[in-house]
């Protein structure tokens, strides 16, 4: 519409009955939002919207114009100007779900806006013209356009806080360049929130039960325990930089998805029998976390007792996510298959004597590795390169391949 100047009055849309909308305001001013063009200054306005105003008003620059038809002389609207996609079906409609036609609903984050050179302010209120285009959509068009599924109450009663730019030029061509440059630093310059910390804080924070965050909360609690085998050496805590082994600490984010699979209600039983005598104490109400706890603790110390020489050593394989990820789930298999955890240390026993024969055998030079008792670490030629061995380096191979070779070495009579 803005590309042939028709405005909302002109087609008999009387929902803006004034020439322009008055919003008060909080303002910062000559703002710079680009650290590699500090002399392009801009005032912000935080302010608050109806859906039904900036559905009426706000543009989106599409990238290479989609999906626009025509354009005029006055549309900035050319072809190389725009840089948003088109909407997605899909996110409109989780979004118009998360509203539910609920006027009370808010979303915590701004909707961030770019005002045309004729916005402008007018004592405590900032004036926007009521037609077309006057507002360009930088961040947020999913959230603004899912409100055009709701009903007529939800679009005039809900409120959208927004950061208005407002840049310190006439020029329209500047004010969309400045607009795209605007949309390239909030989707790739600002850091995301990591999905570990989602998981780290979602049990306690969010009240999330799910079985991604009683997971990661069962590895807080191993962690906060005093000298626990499992305690300094995974990435659970704010600022650290080393775990207790001097190397970076050990991401959480594929262990936590192991461990989902195995802290289930219907697992609870089998949970119990793996215990024995350490479950006698624990009723329904405390599994999984009390439960899950005490498992991974007496698991991990029979994976300690049986493989010392790799345990909390950073030279050997055993010490990261993917072969930790394995032996997670290693241990659903063993829960599987209803073993004790004295049962499980006899399987971990046969595991490293097959791992250690296999390496034994390997060595045709005797004399041209690097030998060290431990069945996880690496071995290297006299040349410093990384010799055959029967499991896969620390970027090798994936957590279910890794599974598979130590599930294999649980046989008793290991073929040559």
């Amino acid at each position: 519409m803005a590309s042939v100047d028709i405005n909302p009055s002109d087609i008999g849309d009387e929902s803006l009955s004034r020439d322009t909308l008055g919003k008060r305001y909080l303002e910062l001013t000559n703002k710079t939002l680009f650290s590699s063009q500090t002399d392009v200054l801009a005032n912000l306005f935080i302010v608050t919207f109806k859906p039904k105003e900036l559905l009426r008003i706000a543009r989106v620059l599409r990238y290479q114009g989609q999906p626009m038809t025509i354009s005029s002389e006055t549309s900035t609207n050319q072809q190389g100007s725009g840089y948003q996609r088109i909407l997605i079906p899909d996110k409109l409609r989780q979004i118009h779900d998360f509203v539910n036609n609920d006027p009370r609903v808010a979303f915590p984050t701004n909707l961030t806006l770019v005002l045309s050179n004729e916005c402008r302010k007018d004592g405590s209120y900032l004036r926007i013209p009521s037609k077309y285009a006057s507002i360009d959509v930088v961040d947020g068009q999913h959230r603004l356009f899912s409100y055009a599924l709701s009903s007529e109450q939800v679009c005039n009663e809900a409120l959208l806080i927004a950061t208005a730019i407002k840049f310190n030029t006439n020029d329209a061509q500047e004010i969309n360049r400045y607009a795209a440059r605007t949309f390239i630093t909030i989707n790739s310059e600002q850091t995301k929130v990591k999905r570990d910390l989602i998981y780290l804080i979602s049990y306690d924070v969010l009240d999330d039960k799910t079985p991604e965050s009683t997971a990661a909360k069962i590895l807080q609690m191993c962690d906060s325990k005093p000298n626990g085998v499992l305690s300094g050496i995974f990435a659970l805590r704010t600022f650290m930089k080393k775990n207790k082994l001097d190397q970076t600490p050990i991401p959480i984010i594929s262990i936590v998805r192991e461990l989902a699979r195995i802290f289930k209600t219907e697992n609870l039983r089998k949970i119990r029998l793996a215990l024995g005598e350490q479950a006698r104490d624990l009723n329904e109400s405390e599994f999984p976390i009390q439960t899950g706890r005490q498992l991974l603790e007496h698991y991990f110390s029979q994976v300690n007792y049986e493989f010392p020489d790799d345990w909390e050593n950073a030279d050997s394989l055993l010490m990261c996510a993917k072969y930790i990820g394995a032996f997670i789930k290693l241990l659903e298999t063993f829960i599987e298959d209803g073993l004790t955890i004295q049962e499980m240390r006899e399987e971990l026993g046969k595991i490293k004597q097959n791992i250690l024969q296999k390496y034994q055998e390997g060595r045709t030079n005797e004399q041209s590795f690097v030998f060290v008792p431990g069945a996880f670490y690496s071995y290297h030629n006299e040349e410093g390169e990384e010799a055959s061995k029967p499991l896969p380096s620390k970027k090798e191979g994936s957590i279910e391949q890794i599974h598979k070779l130590l599930n294999e070495n649980r046989q008793d009579n290991l073929q040559s």
